[in-house]
């Protein structure tokens, strides 16, 4: 009789392994996570990414940086204001970001290239640039903004582009 009862434990188990599984399965009721549908494994993931072109070289300007790119944005680097130029004839950018006080030499060759990109200025903390950049641009990022202000700002920035 035992053994029968193994035997037939065995079978239901073999049988229970080989039907088919639903792709759709929820864990605990929870519809945010279902099973094999690929869950990112990262701090922040952009649903809209976008191009940008960033001036940076400090190092945590270039940590931020590596930040927005881990969030799915394609950002290339510079790190003066006068190689903006070069790298807008060779790509479509979406978003030029510099520091606030580099607006002019920005301005200057996102205009000698015809580029059609947001500039984003990037104003340093505690200082008067950041009534200025509020004066002066319609969106702007301080130099003390966490990562998820910086996602939130290129995104808003981007959703504007598509209208």
């Amino acid at each position: 009789m035992r053994k029968r009862n193994s035997a037939l434990l065995a079978g239901l188990l073999a049988s229970a392994l080989s039907l088919p599984v639903s792709p759709v399965v929820f864990a605990c009721g929870e519809s945010l996570f279902p099973v094999g549908k690929g869950l990112i494994f990262r701090s922040y993931a952009t649903p809209l990414p976008g191009r940008i072109l960033v001036v940076a070289h400090s190092p945590g300007a270039l940590q931020m940086v590596e930040q927005l790119r881990a969030a799915g944005h394609d950002v290339q680097v510079v790190s003066e204001p006068e190689q903006i130029g070069a790298s807008l004839g060779k790509a479509d950018f979406d978003i030029v970001m510099s520091l606030f006080k580099q607006r002019q030499a920005v301005a200057a060759q996102m205009g000698a290239a015809g580029s059609a990109a947001t500039y984003l200025p990037v104003a340093e903390h505690d200082s008067p640039e950041i009534q200025q950049a509020q004066a002066s641009a319609p969106r702007y990022l301080s130099t003390d903004d966490n990562v998820k202000t910086f996602l939130r700002v290129i995104h808003r920035t981007l959703k504007d582009q598509q209208v």
